[in-house]
């Protein structure tokens, strides 16, 4: 439990500082990637595809580190994250969500399209963060078990 909350907080640096790099290089060709990636997560939300969420869920983000062109915080957020993305846990932030607009993917997405780093930073570090303070108490009470 404990280092999967040190690999969120130091995952929600990544993702903040992947933004600030990404917003200077961002091209069309990203964002119609995003778009896509956002609208098959949302299909895959409505169909409650597990499997198939957890893993365009990853590759948004990795996508948007990957944006940044910045090598070593891609291979440091590979390392920390891979091991996390579980569809366990997508399961349990599944039942956290029940209103999946509330979710910020979208809003990231909007931030970075218009050119608004320092939001986008501070949204996705948020972001990050809350999908761990989602299912940290499901977490806790499995480990009690």
């Amino acid at each position: 439990m404990e280092s999967l909350r040190e690999a969120t907080e130091v995952r929600a640096s990544i993702e903040g500082l992947a933004i600030k790099l990404a917003m200077r290089k961002v091209t069309p060709d990203n964002l119609d990637v995003l778009a896509r990636l956002l609208d098959d997560m949302d299909e895959a939300f409505k169909k409650r595809n597990i499997e198939r969420y957890t893993a365009l869920h990853y590759r948004f983000h990795k996508y948007i580190v990957e944006m940044s062109q910045n090598q070593i915080l891609m291979r440091l957020y590979v390392s920390i994250t891979e091991p996390f993305v579980t569809n366990r846990l997508t399961s349990m932030y599944f039942k956290k969500f029940p209103q999946y607009k509330k979710v910020s993917h979208r809003k990231i997405y909007e931030l970075l399209a218009s050119g608004k780093a320092s939001k986008a930073n501070r949204l996705i570090e948020q972001h990050v963060m809350a999908i761990l303070n989602s299912i940290e108490p499901s977490l806790k009470r499995m480990g009690k078990e």
